[in-house]
Parts: C-alpha cells; structure tokens; sequence
C-alpha cells in the first residue's frame, strides 16, 4: 500500500498492462482499484465511494459515478454516464448508460475462449 494510501485508509491501485489516456480525472475520495488489463480513454471520470474494475475497456468522456462497479470484460462506450453496476461481458453506452450488446450470450467465456476470439478477428483484418 502506498504513502498516500494508508494516510486515507483507502484503497488505490492501477494493475499491470493498464492503458489511462490524458484528460482523466480520478476522485477518489472511497479508494480506486484499477485491475490488470484495463483501457481507459482520455476524458474519463472516476468519481467514487469506490470503483472495482479489472480487464475492461471505458470509451472517451464517460463518467463513472460513485459505487459502480465494471465486471470483468465490459465495454463502457464513449461519453456514457454509467450509474448502476455493469455486468461482466456486456458493452453498454448511453446517458444513463444501458446494455446494448451481450458479449458472448450463449457461453460463459474463459481466458482462452477469448484469446482464440480476439486472435481470430486480428487474422480477418
């Protein structure tokens, strides 16, 4: 735990293989946990009690609001206002945000099923 972490009792954190574009604003006052894997877009605000995300991808200019929580997965589109929860493997967008799309509907996806999904759209482009 860092310095500045155990002088605010709370919990922040960024994972390994994260990506944070310019511009993002990150108030913390619950704690951030940013987990491995993690793509975040320039513009984007986390605004906390406390956030969890791990392994997710948030658009351009969406704002997280306090206690939200990003499933494993997830795409936030750009400029969404995510108020509730975001179930693992869905992409959702909009002001409120709202899912619009099931990654993966008919399966429960592991890490393998991924990468053999993302290796085989690389190959097509």
């Amino acid at each position: 735990m860092s310095e500045i972490s155990k002088i605010y009792k709370r919990m922040y954190g960024i994972g390994k293989g994260c990506f944070i574009q310019q511009c993002c604003t990150f108030f913390g006052r619950g704690g951030i946990a940013i987990g491995n894997e993690v793509f975040i877009g320039p513009k984007v605000n986390l605004i906390t009690i406390n956030h969890d995300v791990n392994q997710v991808w948030i658009g351009i200019n969406s704002t997280i609001l306090p206690g939200v929580k990003i499933g494993y997965g997830a795409i936030v589109g750009a400029g969404s206002v995510v108020t509730k929860d975001v179930p693992a493997m869905t992409i959702e967008a909009g002001n409120p945000a709202r899912i619009i799309k099931r990654i993966f509907p008919n399966s429960v996806p592991t890490n393998n099923h991924l990468k053999k999904h993302f290796l085989k759209e690389l190959s097509e482009v």
